[in-house]
């Protein structure tokens, strides 16, 4: 589900589940009138910061986008995107004018959840120098990296022992992977000359 949040500081609303925060779902069905209606609804309600989990029509993101330009006011959008770079193409083409694309733009974070490998049973193995400066890392500092096996654990008599740990799944727990990108005076200015993403990278 697709939800607008604010907070307001000032005067916390008791009857919410978290002190202070309020959540307006939005429309299971994309309605861009609907959504922008709510939007501006809650901006009417002049919070501190709104989050928006769901944000698809320009309209809707203009609105956010000068929501964001007064004076201590937040805002956070969710966009489905692979990179950072991708999210920021997604912004600029919502907004679809580069400079107030540009101009109340802080920082784009971008996140995927990796399944850690077991501890226990994980493999170890030797990377070519190729591999590594693909992943941009020194070949003289490295020398070993790890992978899911791919062969029974054996015993001392070559019997199978399977992991007690993983339960032979080989991974075990998950961890966040995430991608940061400010946004400074010199991006900005990228931006709003319409730089494309190779200038920016």
């Amino acid at each position: 589900d697709a939800f607008l949040q604010h907070i307001q500081t000032i005067e916390p609303d008791p009857a919410t589940d978290l002190e202070g925060i309020t959540q307006n779902k939005l429309a299971s069905t994309p309605n861009a009138a609907e959504d922008l209606k709510t939007t501006e609804w809650v901006i009417s309600q002049e919070p501190d910061v709104i989050m928006a989990t769901r944000v698809e029509d320009a309209k809707v993101a203009a609105a956010l986008n000068r929501y964001a330009g007064q004076e201590n006011r937040r805002v956070y959008i969710a966009l489905r995107a692979g990179t950072t770079f991708e999210a920021l193409a997604q912004w600029r083409k919502l907004i679809g004018d580069e400079a107030k694309a540009a101009k109340n733009l802080r920082m784009i974070i971008t996140g995927r959840v990796l399944r850690k490998l077991c501890a226990a049973c994980k493999a170890g193995y030797t990377p070519d120098p190729l591999t590594l400066r693909k992943l941009n890392m020194d070949p003289d500092k490295v020398g070993k990296l790890f992978q899911a096996r791919t062969q029974p654990m054996r015993d001392a008599k070559g019997n199978p022992v399977p992991c007690e740990f993983c339960k032979e799944l080989y991974f075990k727990g998950r961890t966040g992977v995430f991608e940061v990108f400010y946004i400074d005076d010199e991006a900005r200015a990228v931006i709003e000359a319409g730089g494309s993403l190779n200038q920016l990278k």
